[in-house]
């Protein structure tokens, strides 16, 4: 079964917010997901054209613009969720503002941005275009672009690609009858654990690895005899989150 989220601005129980959900493709919520999610936990007004972009760990990065920070001036601010859409440690509730520049950086003295982009960098982590009119009075705009790592942290400097900040997860074979061979990588040592889904987010099976350093290991993992035939996820956790693949159990 694939999944498919959805980002929107709606005003339902607080002012203008961004809001987002995966659903199935019967419509219903992805495992783990209760419903739609709000996206900044403030009552400020939060709102589009909003980005929405994969972390490439089965996590999600999305964008939107609020004047909170700097009335009556938008600027643009990036949320990260995992698979289960839980914040990733190290990111707040009201989400990272991309650009710290402030009014008297302006030469315009209009710093307003708009139009958030988001993609991408293969490595955990995302790029973020936008159009901002610090330099230019209204209405001609600049295009600007900041890199993030998965962790919230901005990428400094030019040279080698910076190490993950998110787990990778491998699962053979798929279709499976039950024996699997999952290759996990973890950008950092920390306690982490396997678990499977079914379709409905109920755990059917769970397996503890402990303390586990960084870098890749090879895991072989019988399913449960009794396990039926059908789509389940293997999710992996650790202290920097969760990733889940999809896998199919065949008799």
């Amino acid at each position: 079964m694939s999944y498919q989220e959805g980002i929107w601005n709606d005003t339902y129980a607080t002012s203008w917010n961004v809001r987002i959900n995966r659903l199935d493709t019967a419509g219903g919520p992805a495992p783990g997901w209760s419903g739609a999610i709000y996206a900044c936990d403030t009552s400020a007004a939060e709102y589009g054209p909003a980005g929405l972009v994969s972390d490439g760990a089965d996590g999600v990065y999305l964008s939107w613009v609020t004047a909170r920070t700097d009335w009556p001036h938008p600027r643009v601010f990036v949320q990260h969720l995992d698979g289960t859409g839980q914040r990733f440690p190290g990111w707040p509730a009201t989400g990272i503002q991309v650009c710290d520049s402030d009014s008297g950086q302006n030469v315009s003295g209009n710093p307003n941005e708009f139009f958030p982009t988001l993609a991408s960098d293969e490595r955990g982590g995302v790029l973020v275009a936008w159009d901002d009119q610090r330099y230019n009075p209204s209405p001609t705009f600049s295009a600007f672009i900041t890199r993030l790592l998965g962790n919230g942290q901005p990428a400094v400097g030019v040279g080698p690609d910076p190490p993950r900040t998110v787990a990778a997860l491998a699962v053979r074979p798929n279709p499976s009858s039950g024996d699997l061979r999952l290759a996990l990588e973890l950008p950092r040592e920390g306690r982490a654990g396997l678990d499977v889904l079914d379709a409905s987010g109920r755990r059917v099976a769970l397996r503890e690895l402990g303390d586990l350093p960084a870098g890749r290991r090879d895991i072989e993992w019988r399913m449960p005899a009794a396990l039926p035939a059908g789509l389940y996820w293997v999710r992996a956790r650790w202290p920097g989150g969760t990733v889940a693949r999809r896998i199919a159990i065949v008799h």
